[in-house]
């Protein structure tokens, strides 16, 4: 089963992951947390690892993704993409969880070469399901262009029922 958390942005959709995460031992993927200050992280479920997403100055410009005000690295993007890409041939899980699809997943960049073909592994089954955050503005865009069919939309108070 495809399920997708959306909500509004910075409305801690993905905290709430976290905390409802903590007690399952059967959940991989990745976290993308945002810290106090703004920057935003990785975190690989699995095995706790946090990495930034944020190019540093050691960056060249064709390792820099520019969205808005931020400016991500593609290396950090590149990580998270093996980490998907590692986690869905596993076994010993009953969540896979993408936090999260957004801008740069539409224009074919971010996570999306490591979830464009999630989709069609997850629909039907019962025993293993896919958890993808989207923000509430892009939703419609995400489920047309990933052609997310059959999915079931939660919001944060749901993620108990799971």
């Amino acid at each position: 089963m495809v399920y997708i958390l959306t909500g509004d942005i910075q409305t801690g959709k993905s905290y709430a992951l976290n905390a409802w995460l903590k007690n399952k031992s059967n959940v991989v993927g990745l976290l993308s947390l945002c810290n106090t200050d703004g920057t935003r992280n990785f975190t690989d479920i699995r095995n706790k690892q946090t990495f930034s997403m944020h190019a540093n100055d050691k960056d060249t410009e064709e390792q820099k993704i520019y969205v808005g005000r931020f400016i991500f690295s593609k290396l950090a993007f590149e990580m998270a993409n093996s980490i998907i890409q590692f986690e869905v041939h596993q076994t010993d899980y009953t969540y896979l969880i993408v936090d999260e699809l957004g801008k740069l997943e539409l224009k074919q960049s971010g996570l999306y070469v490591s979830t464009r073909k999630l989709a069609t592994k997850f629909e039907g089954e019962t025993n293993t399901h896919l958890i993808l955050v989207v923000r509430s503005a892009l939703l419609d865009q995400v489920i047309e262009h990933y052609n997310l069919k059959p999915h079931k939309i939660l919001h944060k108070a749901d993620l108990k029922l799971l």
